[in-house]
């Protein structure tokens, strides 16, 4: 139901419906926290998700919140060498590059190659 949840807030996120998107979005979240707790895969793609909308809302500050919050429970996880991790990094570093932040947007996309 989650994932389903997900790929709903995917399709309105880019069809331009934020809203819709958001609503989706937190309703994944809310079932896999109330499944899995916080420290989850799923929780991590949520957070992931939710920083995704908020970049392309052009609310840069939440959207960090969120990219930061899926980072930490990877590394948590899988430790600083694995591909969701390296995943976390690219897109931060994605969000610094359109904040135009161009010194954070190369730490993190170097930081993003460390696992290959």
């Amino acid at each position: 139901m989650a994932t389903s949840l997900n790929n709903l807030g995917h399709l309105y996120c880019h069809k331009g419906n934020f809203p819709k998107a958001k609503t989706f979005f937190l309703k994944s979240l809310e079932i896999s926290q109330n499944l899995f707790g916080e420290k989850h895969f799923s929780i991590a793609t949520s957070y992931n998700n939710l920083g995704g909308l908020y970049k392309n809302m052009g609310d840069y500050q939440k959207a960090e919140q969120f990219y930061q919050k899926s980072l930490k429970i990877r590394q948590d996880l899988f430790g600083e060498n694995h591909s969701s991790v390296a995943t976390s990094l690219n897109n931060l570093g994605d969000l610094y590059k359109a904040m135009e932040n161009y010194v954070k947007t190369v730490d993190f996309y170097t930081k993003s190659l460390k696992p290959f």
